[in-house]
């Protein structure tokens, strides 16, 4: 065999992505004439066909022929995975899975075994003990990750990827249905608290005040269109972000609050700041008090709540109301 054919074929295998995802051979045939490989159409076809004689990849019998690695196919990388790679993947698989959706580690499993793999045949290697010497913990109630559908968070990847539209169907909550959503504009992922979300438009509203969240978990269906993306003006995830989409932010204007502490409980916030500019005062040997300017969002009356009665709401007013509100209705719950 030609040294030039060797390298074409190689490249060739790089190419073929894993089921349910597909590539055809007119689609190749152009990657390796950008690649200055010199090869017809039909040399190409050829070549599939061999090397599905030697690696497990298949096609979909559909016109034209869609080629992929099949699902469970042994995982190889060209060149092997290195020790560090190896460590890298060990360190995700140990203590991210918590954080990421199933479907997600579905994905990296295959990664996650050649790193074993790997490490396990260097018995010499200090990385290998690594994972054993190093632990995280949550002071969070962890919970389950919802169920994300592999087909569906493969579409949706690629349309984010190859910044394509798609079509979809979606099972709001609450409700028994699906509706179908005809054109999906996808701008970005956030993962938060296990919970995957699309951040997107949808039926071509491309304003920024037309952008919104779908849970992946709740997309029955999805089907890549060969249409452009279109990202809003101004538009940015990390502006999204900052601006309090995730926060649920009830109001426009920020709250300067001051709040009475537990000394014990407060000293965490000496180590990990509630913001940049707070403030710490002593007010006897039992208490201080906490000021600082933070948005006025869910996310932060979750947290004040998680306190329970070691903080108490000084200012402003119309927040001590509303917790004074909050806490008559839990003491009706528990009234006995």
């Amino acid at each position: 065999m030609h040294v030039s054919t060797s390298v074409r074929y190689i490249r060739m295998i790089r190419m073929i992505p894993r089921s349910p995802r597909k590539i055809s051979a007119s689609e190749i045939h152009s990657k390796l004439l950008d690649m200055e490989f010199d090869v017809s159409l039909r040399t190409v076809q050829r070549d599939l066909d061999t090397l599905s004689g030697f690696f497990p990849i298949c096609n979909d019998e559909e016109k034209p022929l869609g080629w992929m690695w099949e699902k469970d196919a042994p995982f190889e990388t060209l060149p092997g995975m290195d020790p560090l790679s190896a460590f890298t993947f060990r360190m995700i698989e140990t203590f991210l899975p918590s954080l990421m959706p199933v479907a997600v580690l579905k994905n990296l499993n295959q990664y996650f075994e050649v790193a074993r793999k790997t490490l396990d045949t260097d018995t010499h290697n200090p990385l290998k003990k690594w994972p054993n010497k190093v632990k995280m913990l949550s002071r969070t109630q962890p919970l389950l990750p919802p169920v994300v559908d592999t087909g569906v968070l493969d579409t949706v990847y690629g349309c984010l990827l190859e910044e394509k539209c798609f079509s979809a169907t979606y099972q709001r909550r609450g409700e028994d249905g699906a509706v179908s959503y005809g054109h999906v504009n996808p701008l970005g992922i956030v993962v938060m608290d296990q919970v995957m979300y699309l951040v997107c438009t949808i039926w071509g509203y491309n304003s920024l005040d037309s952008v919104r969240q779908l849970a992946l978990h709740r997309m029955r269906s999805a089907e890549m269109k060969d249409e452009a993306v279109v990202v809003p003006d101004g538009f940015s995830l990390q502006g999204y972000i900052d601006g309090g989409a995730f926060s649920y932010v009830q109001g426009n204007n920020p709250l300067c609050v001051k709040l009475r502490f537990d000394r014990e409980v407060a000293a965490h916030l000496m180590e990990t700041p509630l913001t940049a500019d707070q403030k710490i005062v002593d007010m006897d040997e039992n208490y201080v008090t906490l000021e600082a300017e933070v948005p006025d969002s869910l996310q932060f009356w979750w947290w004040l709540l998680g306190f329970g009665s070691f903080v108490e709401v000084l200012e402003p007013k119309e927040l001590r109301e509303e917790m004074k509100e909050t806490i008559k209705n839990m003491v009706e719950l528990y009234d006995m």
